[in-house]
């Protein structure tokens, strides 16, 4: 009894174990360069095969539900979303019952990525125009459904994207300890890092062209599996003369297969530092506040790179040491105590060269008087202009005042009804200037009588006549 009932769960374990999907996938290393901006035309597209078939059973259309292709990277989370696990960055999923394709957010790959499947097995991703950030592994996975049964497969795929590097650069190190000089040469965005030499160029070397080192001293591949880039870097340290080595001449080379026979290099030659020039910033060196914080600037020339150090003439500095060493010296708080004169002394290994500033300090009695001062300079300059807008002003009032008496005699006399009367003087007749005066100021202020009063004043004269 117990077998009859173990048969079925029997028979459908062995049907599960018997189908499953096999993926063939093309070659599983691919190689393409990436090209420079200004090379778009010679873009090689790369296709990823990745078909898919069955075993023990046979796909039907339908069967297929989902394709997704994946890039793995680890720095997860920075770019995708937080579903994206397992270390790895969607680039797409084909949903065939929606027959919807979307992309992940990682490196723009819609528009630089097309998907060719179908149900009967084909799967096959085109990168129409690499970079560098393609370089790596890459991930195919199929789901299918046969019945009940859930498939799933996924097979792996490495593309090398090759890159050409940057020319290096070079810095020179002077280290007094032990007065040697030490250079460091470095050449970033390369895959494959590049290969890295140091030679001697000195036109007057006896041994010719030299080559000091081949390959680097040190490498050092920075964010390789983040960027896809390999940065390399070579070092080299010896001591130092100054008649032997005063005007060498090095070079740093960088040789790349994506190169071919040329080289990348970067030359230089080794001299006495320059007179340092100074700045004090944010402020002018004689006009800095009380209570400010300010940061003076040393800079000079020279190879390799002059070592600075300042010193306070005569006194201490601001922090009580005798002197400081580095290319930025900081004053806080800025107080009338720190003012004096400041030394900055730039030295390499074949010459040591000064230069010196004054600090000044404005006190708060200086900033009234300026403001003072600034305040009359102002009105000064602006006092032409304000007598002009004054005088006009005057003007316009005075020809107003003019305007308005005449008006007012003009409406008197018009009240009048006449004009003011002649006074005739006989030639020989001699009047007194006063009465004459009077008796005029007297006739203009009489008022005027009335028809009724003018009668009375009449028949009063008549009968003084009778009489």
């Amino acid at each position: 009894m117990r077998l009859i009932v173990c048969l079925p769960l029997l028979a459908l374990v062995y049907t599960a174990a018997a189908q499953s999907v096999s993926l063939d996938v093309g070659p599983i290393n691919y190689r393409v360069n990436e090209l420079e901006p200004e090379e778009p035309d010679q873009a090689m597209p790369v296709t990823l095969v990745c078909d898919f078939s069955s075993r023990g059973w046979t796909i039907q259309e339908g069967d297929l539900e989902e394709v997704t292709w994946w890039k793995e990277d680890e720095d997860i989370g920075e770019h995708g979303y937080e579903w994206e696990d397992r270390g790895r960055h969607e680039v797409l999923n084909y949903n065939t019952a929606r027959n919807f394709v979307s992309y992940g957010t990682f490196n723009n790959y819609e528009g630089r990525t097309t998907l060719e499947t179908t149900w009967q097995g084909r799967n096959r991703l085109t990168i129409t125009r690499a970079n560098i950030r393609d370089n790596g592994t890459w991930v195919c996975e199929v789901e299918l459904f046969s019945g009940t049964q859930r498939h799933r497969a996924e097979a792996t795929i490495y593309v090398e994207v090759r890159a050409k590097p940057r020319r290096p650069t070079i810095r020179a190190f002077y280290l007094p300890e032990t007065n040697e000089v030490m250079m460091v040469c470095n050449s970033t965005d390369g895959n494959p890092g590049p290969t890295l030499s140091w030679w001697n160029n000195t036109l007057d070397n006896p041994r010719g062209r030299e080559q000091l080192f081949r390959n680097a001293l040190f490498r050092n591949y920075t964010n390789t599996k983040i960027t896809g880039y390999e940065d390399a870097g070579a070092t080299i340290r010896f001591q130092i003369d100054e008649e032997r080595n005063l005007q060498d001449r090095y070079s740093c080379e960088a040789q790349h297969p994506l190169l071919f026979e040329t080289r990348l290099f970067t030359n230089i030659t080794l001299s006495r530092p320059g007179f340092p020039e100074i700045r004090v910033s944010p402020y002018m060196e004689n006009n800095i506040p009380v209570g400010k914080d300010i940061v003076l600037e040393c800079e000079a020339t020279g190879q390799p790179e002059p070592v600075y150090v300042w010193r306070r003439i005569g006194q201490m500095l601001p922090n009580g040491q005798e002197f400081f060493v580095g290319e930025h010296l900081t004053i806080y708080d800025v107080q009338t105590s720190d003012e004096g004169r400041y030394e900055c002394t730039a030295q390499n290994a074949f010459e040591e060269r000064s230069s010196a500033t004054s600090i000044i300090v404005r006190r708060q009695e200086a900033t009234e008087v300026n403001d003072i001062a600034l305040q009359v300079g102002d009105n000064k300059t602006d006092a032409l202009m304000n007598a002009k807008i004054i005088g006009g002003i005057v003007g316009a009032l005075l020809a107003l005042v003019v305007t308005i008496v005449i008006i007012v005699i003009a409406v008197h006399l018009a009240r009048r009804g006449g004009t003011t009367p002649n006074v005739y003087k006989e030639p020989g007749q001699s009047q007194p200037v006063a009465a004459e005066t009077t008796a005029l100021e007297i006739e203009m202020d009489a008022p005027e009588t009335t028809p009724k009063e003018k009668e009375a004043a009449e028949y009063a004269a008549l009968k003084d006549s009778e009489a």
